[in-house]
């Protein structure tokens, strides 16, 4: 555990394999996006409006994570943002390289670049793990 880790407070979940962690709130959403991600980590957000970062952790595996465990991240950002209670929602995909934090701005705010839009449904992780 990285010194001062235990400041941001963060969920940290396990889904198929791969660590996933949910900010929760602009100062986590800051370690996550900055101080945690790896470069080839994927980084997943609502688009336009207000809510958690979440990294989905490769670990520096060559091997990528599947289109479906790309979607249920994409869902737990959905799930974890302002939209929760939408239908089909947008969410940025990044690689965590593609995100950066401009000089002086606030806690949680961030520029990204390359990124894809996935429409996904919101759903917590008992929804995705069928519990």
């Amino acid at each position: 555990m990285e010194e001062n880790e235990d400041f941001y407070k963060a969920y940290r979940v396990t889904l198929d394999g791969y660590e996933i962690v949910i900010g929760r709130d602009a100062y986590s959403n800051d370690y996550i996006s900055t101080r945690l991600a790896k470069q080839n980590d994927y980084w997943f957000h609502l688009k336009g409006d207000s809510g958690s970062h979440v990294l989905l952790r490769c670990h520096d595996s060559p091997e990528q994570p599947s289109a479906e465990v790309i979607q249920k991240a994409a869902s737990l950002a959905a799930y974890y943002s302002k939209q929760k209670k939408a239908g089909k929602t947008p969410i940025v995909c990044t690689l965590a390289k593609y995100v950066s934090k401009p000089k002086n701005a606030p806690a949680g705010l961030v520029m990204v670049s390359k990124e894809k839009i996935l429409k996904v449904m919101p759903q917590s992780l008992e929804e995705i793990q069928g519990k």
